[in-house]
């Protein structure tokens, strides 16, 4: 079986967009996060943001 990505199942859709859009504002505070993108909404409506880690490996949520 090939891996074709997660799903995030929640409870309450807004609280979690919510906690999602708090962590994405803290991270922007982070001056040695360096970003691939920030908050990118595709047309289907999944929201994703890329970062580097310090080995500069693209880390994508």
């Amino acid at each position: 079986m090939k891996y074709q990505g997660c799903l995030l199942a929640v409870k309450d859709i807004a609280a979690s967009k919510h906690f999602y859009e708090k962590v994405c504002a803290e991270m922007k505070n982070i001056s040695s996060l360096q970003w691939v993108h920030e908050i990118k909404v595709y047309p289907w409506g999944q929201r994703d943001i890329r970062v580097y880690d310090p080995d500069r490996h693209n880390v994508s949520s």
